[in-house]
């Protein structure tokens, strides 16, 4: 399978944005075409049925019940719709954690300011920490004032693979809903929303489903779909509008990306004899020996078990943080020299306070372990110099 990537660049950051390969962006050039030819025939006479197609196929593929699960451009776009929909109170209580993604940190910031909620964040110690240990920080903070615990199935920064079975089981025993950022999840992990049973879950496809960007899910279960507000309401609203059809279309917009799922579903599980469980299980150890070099060669104890990686790991970096490059966000200066003087691109996070750093290596099909190792030994110049 050929991937739309510079040759020339050691990309070790899949988890950021993805990449697609050749073979599904062809597909979505295809559909683009289509509509194109005729925008009206398309958009009026031929999508809805289309649509239908990808949510259904996306739905079997997630695990999820497929009147509940509705197409946003991306995770960020659905933990949006779904905070700015919930009927907060006065003095509800909404407990994150200090690994939560700061787009999502960020909502619920300008939501206190007009709803009055307390958001409180609970820390879970990196590197150090177990899926028993997130566990406990995570049910001791609850409070009789706790309305929404909101959790990362797998984190951004630190790259962990967090308990939500467990807590979400724990929540519903106690009627506390859910919110679930499964951005990272959907082609990374086996995933079963049904089995998780989240209150609401959100998750990327042009990630580790490897689809073209503005493609993302959000599923709700089925006691809170019809208090669910689009971010753009549009032609289909009103109580009798289903909660599928109230988001299908908010404005003119390209769902060529959308319609690309059922191909790249089949497509990347094609690709080995196990299909997606030997696909998923590949990037995994591939970040765990990526790991494995990093730590071994910079003499840095593992941060985390091995159960607790994905696709992705992160690594502590025995190094003072740096003065930040500032752009669409801060990056630390050590991200890009490695980009500018060893073409490699990967992520650096100043972590927790700008008092350590933290490396995120992504492991995807295209990667391998001389990579790894380049890597390693570019870190190693920068600490010895």
């Amino acid at each position: 399978m050929n991937w739309s990537l510079d040759a020339s660049i050691h990309y070790l950051n899949h988890g950021a944005f993805g990449a697609c390969p050749e073979e599904i962006m062809q597909h979505y050039r295809e559909w683009q075409n289509r509509l194109e030819l005729s925008p009206l025939r398309f958009i009026l006479r031929e999508l809805d049925p289309l649509i239908d197609e990808s949510r259904a196929a996306l739905a079997a593929f997630t695990g999820a019940e497929p009147d509940g699960l509705v197409l946003v451009p991306n995770a960020t776009h659905g933990v949006n719709t779904v905070l700015k929909s919930i009927p907060f109170k006065p003095g509800d209580e909404v407990l994150i954690t200090n690994h939560i993604y700061n787009a999502c940190r960020n909502t619920l910031f300008h939501i206190r300011q007009s709803a009055a909620i307390t958001v409180r964040e609970v820390v879970v110690p990196f590197p150090g920490t177990t899926p028993e240990a997130v566990y406990d920080a995570v049910v001791e903070a609850i409070t009789p004032a706790t309305r929404l615990v909101m959790l990362d199935h797998i984190t951004s920064p630190t790259a962990l693979r967090f308990p939500v079975e467990a807590i979400v089981a724990e929540l519903n025993r106690r009627g506390i809903e859910s919110l679930i950022d499964g951005a990272h999840a959907p082609g990374s992990i086996p995933l079963n929303i049904g089995a998780i049973a989240p209150t609401y879950y959100t998750g990327n496809c042009h990630k580790w489903m490897c689809l073209p960007k503005q493609c993302a899910f959000l599923w709700v279960d089925a006691v809170h779909r019809q208090q669910m507000v689009p971010l753009a309401i549009s032609h289909a609203w009103g109580p009798d509008v289903s909660f599928a059809r109230r988001f299908h279309w908010q404005g003119t917009s390209d769902l060529s990306a959308a319609l690309c799922i059922p191909h790249a579903i089949n497509l990347i599980g094609s690709q080995m004899p196990g299909g997606w469980d030997e696909w998923m299980e590949h990037n995994r150890q591939l970040a765990l020996l990526g790991r494995q070099i990093l730590c071994q060669t910079l003499e840095i104890p593992s941060p985390c078990p091995p159960e607790m990686i994905a696709s992705m790991a992160a690594v502590p970096l025995p190094l003072a943080p740096r003065p930040v490059v500032l752009g669409y966000n801060t990056t630390d200066q050590l991200q890009e020299d490695l980009w500018a003087n060893h073409a490699i691109e990967v992520p650096v996070f100043q972590w927790p306070d700008a008092r350590h750093l933290l490396l995120r290596i992504a492991a995807q099909n295209y990667n391998t372990k001389e990579q790894w190792h380049l890597l390693a030994s570019a870190l190693s110049h920068h600490l010895h110099h």
